[in-house]
């Protein structure tokens, strides 16, 4: 989760710095030196920089296992963005975007990696850091999409294109995924059922109803609450 949370930080910081000098380039257009040729995307050792001035050094097994982390798996990760950066020079419309979203009675927060602008609405994409060969969304992956598509429909009032994930061990993206309206609502009623189910059973201090119709898992903790 470190490396997952340094990855992500380390790409907010610099596509902010991208956006920034070309805000920067539009302000100059109107003063009396303007010079649109002259802007310059962040360059590969800008964004490593940024990489180990954000690096969260907690929570690896080992130093060997930090080392390889650090220096081999992040690095090689970091090339793959840059090589996709620099080819396309995209502008995100937002970057870490956060989003309050209803589900029945509560509120669901939370915050999107990265929304670009397509041509038929906004592209939502998510960096996954972990190792993947399916390019083919199971439920799960599905579930988080359509909850960043709720996000940008309610909370952005947009319309949205699609949402993807990109895998960048692999400098690979998903299929793209747009959910049709009954496939939100579902989602809704499902989460805002579950959501009930975990608020009644921390009021009840009853975490066994929680567990009714519900695969457990073993967490020594739960024997200890009930």
């Amino acid at each position: 989760m470190s490396f997952g949370n340094t990855i992500h930080k380390t790409l907010e910081e610099f596509l902010k710095l991208w956006k920034a000098r070309q805000e920067h380039i539009q302000r100059d257009l109107f003063g009396k030196d303007p010079q649109p040729d002259k802007i310059r995307p962040p360059t590969f050792e800008e964004l490593c920089e940024i990489y180990y001035r954000v690096w969260i050094d907690d929570w690896y097994a080992t130093a060997a296992q930090k080392q390889e982390y650090r220096e081999i798996k992040g690095i090689a990760q970091l090339k793959n963005f840059y090589e996709h950066f620099i080819k396309n020079l995209s502008t995100p419309t937002h970057i870490e975007a956060p989003f309050k979203i209803a589900m029945g009675p509560y509120k669901f927060t939370g915050k999107i990696d990265r929304i670009d602008r397509g041509a038929a609405g906004l592209i939502i994409i998510d960096y996954k850091t972990g190792a993947t060969t399916a390019k083919k969304l199971e439920k799960v992956d599905k579930d988080q999409l359509i909850i960043y598509q709720l996000a940008a429909q309610e909370f952005l009032k947009e319309k949205v294109e699609s949402g993807v994930y990109w895998y960048l061990d692999g400098n690979m993206f998903s299929d793209p995924f747009l959910a049709s309206a009954e496939q939100c609502e579902k989602l809704r009623q499902e989460y805002t059922e579950t959501i009930s189910t975990i608020v009644n059973a921390i009021e009840s201090d009853n975490f066994a109803s929680a567990e009714e119709g519900v695969k457990t898992h073993d967490c020594e903790y739960r024997y200890l609450a009930n």
